[in-house]
């Protein structure tokens, strides 16, 4: 697994990723194509990458990502590019196990459930501030009554 961040972002120049190297099913503009810049690479050397849904995961530009590479017709290709920080923790319920959080990707403030938070290190904003919660990365999962909710929480 590679470490890296984004570099560019959007559609290729019909590069050797999509030139029969890989057969694509889904349309062309269903997937994020771009380069990440491999932090444990010489000079942080780019890799191009491919993922599916990527703009709906809230990937962007200087995101930084964990990335599974692949080796075709002599190029590695990043795939299965995922977000290191999926989202900000927003606030901690007087209850200490959750709260709320800004997910990246749904662009929303979501549940999130994680008992003793604030002993886990979880740090909403002060109120007033311009400071920023908790990087975390975390599973999701529909509640029926609440819906998209946060659990199993990662400092970043």
């Amino acid at each position: 697994m590679g470490k890296g961040v984004i570099k560019t972002t959007g559609m290729p120049q019909v590069s050797p990723i999509v030139q029969g190297a890989i057969n694509l099913s889904l349309p062309l503009t269903s997937y994020l194509f771009g380069t990440i810049e491999d932090s444990s690479a010489p000079q942080g050397t780019p890799i191009p990458f491919i993922q599916p849904f990527g703009q709906q995961m809230g990937i962007g530009n200087r995101d930084k990502v964990n990335f599974e590479t692949v080796t075709i017709n002599g190029l590695t290709i990043a795939n299965g590019v995922r977000l290191l920080a999926k989202g900000t923790i927003v606030s901690i319920n007087a209850g200490n196990d959750g709260g709320i959080l800004f997910d990246k990707a749904m662009q929303m403030n979501i549940p999130f459930y994680h008992p003793y938070a604030q002993q886990a290190g979880l740090v909403a904003p002060a109120p007033g501030t311009a400071t920023s919660g908790t990087l975390v990365n975390y599973e999701t999962v529909i509640d029926p009554v609440a819906g998209p909710t946060a659990i199993a929480l990662v400092i970043i």
